[in-house]
């Protein structure tokens, strides 16, 4: 299954221009050299993505779907800590967490997706939107738009990957070459 991940991504790899250049320098080393030639799309791409918004556990640090996307996913964010974990600082790894537990509702259920803005702005295309919060500048809303129960598992799974992590190092490279935590100092 990874062989076939691993040759998938060789295939894209090949047929993408050459990315960006990265504002911070990360620095990896694996065998696979189409796998270096996606890590310059990996930051490049977080970045076009990152949402910040003011919530109830304080400023709340995460990654949207695309730029079309207000909301934080729950499923989404925890499957980016593996590659986050390496590029933003520990405030990228938690506080979107936090803050998804922080609206938990009274029999466990975990939303799928929470965002800052008034119901009215969700409500078009999610008609089961609830606001969550209205408590300061921003109001918060939320959905559970699917009857899956894979929120739960995401929640207990990015809060373990995310919980009292530093920014670590890239995997066989890093050093003076890692990318700085994000907000000044390296």
């Amino acid at each position: 299954m990874l062989r076939r991940l691993v040759l998938g991504l060789c295939c894209i790899a090949t047929a993408l221009p050459a990315p960006l250049p990265a504002a911070d320098a990360s620095a990896i080393r694996a065998d696979e050299p189409a796998f270096v030639h996606l890590w310059g799309y990996f930051r490049p791409t977080l970045d076009a993505n990152e949402k910040q918004f003011r919530g109830l556990t304080g400023t709340v640090h995460a990654f949207g779907a695309g730029s079309l996307y207000p909301q934080i996913w729950l499923r989404d964010s925890a499957t980016l800590i593996p590659l986050t974990r390496y590029l933003y600082p520990e405030t990228h790894l938690r506080s979107w967490i936090e803050e998804h537990f922080a609206h938990q509702q009274p029999g466990g259920a975990m939303y799928d997706w929470i965002a800052a803005g008034p119901l009215e702005h969700f409500v078009a295309w999610a008609p089961q939107a609830v606001l969550v919060s209205a408590v300061g500048a921003s109001p918060l809303t939320a959905d559970k738009n699917t009857i899956e129960a894979d929120q739960e598992s995401s929640a207990v799974g990015g809060g373990r990957r995310g919980a009292g992590r530093k920014k670590q190092k890239a995997p066989g490279g890093g050093g003076k070459n890692a990318a700085p935590p994000r907000g000044g100092g390296g």
